[in-house]
């Protein structure tokens, strides 16, 4: 074989190795297919319809059937998403809150004065109050742990741990051994004054008013923050 000919066919050989070098070393983008982007849909679906199944029945009365048909899917769809109702409600319940996390700190971000950051929580604060959907939710996730005492210990203390993860908070509070107790002290006590206002906004909405804790929410949680330094 000539020398021209040897190099020609060496070259080619060079450039196919190179070739399946290249597709070994960089995989191809992932397509997502048709079938899960409907799968998608259906989990959107369902978590949904859950959140207004819980908040209309509660979650111990609330039923597979009644989700899936709120949802417009079938029980099968249900189970091929969720292994159970209970998994179901603490999808939903991960999901509100990582909403509520990204919220505030939407809320918080650019704020660098404490006095910025007092308000951006103050106007939190009544969001929250009345958003009902997300209230009664949080309150239904905690009467679920609390008729489940085997539970609620693990299920409280991650409860704590999702929201010491909200570090721009921290700012707020002394600094000290004792920050995080008060954190969480803090973060309670904030709980409790939203679902307590939520819970009695649904059942006399003509006495606890919008306009009512629009103007008693930022008195309240100036008073925490205050009390907690």
């Amino acid at each position: 074989m000539s020398q021209p000919r040897r190099q020609a066919i060496s070259s080619r050989r060079d450039e196919k190795s190179e070739v399946r070098g290249k597709k070994k070393g960089a995989p191809a983008p992932r397509v997502v297919s048709l079938q899960q982007l409907r799968t998608a849909a259906t989990r959107k679906a369902l978590l949904e319809a859950a959140l207004h199944v819980f908040v209309r029945d509660g979650f111990e009365a609330s039923r597979i059937e009644d989700i899936a048909r709120e949802a417009g899917r079938s029980r099968g769809a249900f189970y091929v998403n969720f292994s159970s109702k209970d998994e179901a409600f603490f999808a939903l319940r991960e999901e509100q809150f990582r909403s509520y996390e990204d919220r505030f700190r939407r809320r918080l971000h650019g704020q660098t004065t404490l006095k910025e950051q007092r308000r951006a929580i103050e106007e939190l604060m009544v969001d929250l109050a009345l958003d009902k959907s997300y209230v009664l939710l949080e309150l239904e996730f905690k009467l679920f742990a609390i008729r489940h005492p085997s539970l609620l210990k693990r299920v409280a203390q991650r409860h704590l741990e999702a929201r010491r993860e909200i570090e721009e908070l921290r700012g707020l509070f002394p600094p000290g051994d004792r920050s995080t107790l008060i954190l969480r002290q803090c973060m309670l006590t904030f709980e409790a004054i939203l679902e307590g206002f939520a819970l009695n906004q649904a059942f006399n909405p003509e006495v606890i008013t919008r306009e009512y804790i629009e103007s008693f929410m930022p008195q309240m949680a100036r008073a925490i923050i205050d009390l907690s330094r």
